[in-house]
């Protein structure tokens, strides 16, 4: 979230966390990211659109404004001044490198061609091996790891999202947050793609016609619990008994 150094250290004492545990911390942090400081400045800048952000015609005119906007971030003079002087190309290539938006893009983009492969291959081997297999599902879980972790140095507080148990207005809250906003949006992606090939997989063992169980899996790909129950209607009639368990 373009947390600097001092202001987790800070977060960190103000939550009443031992010396000994924020140091053992902040060493966690450095140790995997020595230039924490500096990718989360160049967060900052982005978010609030100052410093290599701005039209280059307005960048002298901000830029102690900028700084002191920085400064008060946490961020020190010296990482400070090296994000304001960042050239704008240098600047827009690590801005745009692994986003939270650059995920949430290539998450949707790439899901798209598993559900095409599932609804138009589904008894070819590429089906088998890439949709009905566990392949996505690893793809998917790599990036919910990266989340995770990107999240946890950010300095995320997880035990934040069990507020969602307590009532509609703590979730709306929660969705405010981007880091539960895009894990929850991965979480989605993954159970539903999930759903679609257990449709394909149980309807091949039944020898159903793929253009009849197009319908729910379409369904199932914008409404999913709504395309689970209209395939088991629809499966009903090819195993010719009703079975809660299946």
């Amino acid at each position: 979230r373009g947390s600097s150094i001092n202001k987790i250290r800070n977060y960190l004492m103000n939550k009443g966390v031992g010396e000994k545990y924020i140091k053992n911390t902040i060493e966690q942090i450095k140790d995997k990211n020595e230039d924490q400081d500096f990718f989360s400045a160049i967060k900052i800048c982005k978010k609030k659109r100052i410093g290599p952000s701005r039209q280059e015609d307005n960048r002298p005119l901000f830029y102690k404004k900028d700084i002191g906007v920085l400064a008060r971030s946490g961020f020190d003079f010296e990482v400070s001044r090296r994000v304001m002087d960042l050239e704008k190309d240098e600047y827009l290539k690590i801005a745009a490198f692994f986003t939270i938006e650059m995920i949430y893009l290539w998450l949707n983009i790439g899901v798209i061609p598993f559900w095409l492969i599932l609804i138009i291959f589904p008894q070819s081997k590429i089906c088998g091996l890439l949709v009905t297999s566990v392949f996505p599902f690893f793809l998917l879980t790599a990036v919910y790891v990266y989340l995770g972790y990107y999240f946890y140095i950010s300095g995320y507080d997880f035990d934040y999202n069990f507020t969602l148990y307590l009532g509609l207005y703590d979730l709306r809250n929660l969705f405010e947050a981007e880091a539960f906003l895009i894990m929850f949006w991965t979480h989605f992606l993954a159970i539903n793609l999930f759903c679609g090939a257990w449709i394909m997989k149980d309807s091949q063992k039944l020898f159903m016609s793929r253009y009849i169980v197009f319908i729910p899996i379409i369904i199932t790909y914008f409404i999913g619990p709504l395309g689970l129950v209209i395939y088991w209607i629809i499966r009903m009639f090819y195993a010719k008994r009703i079975n809660l368990l299946d």
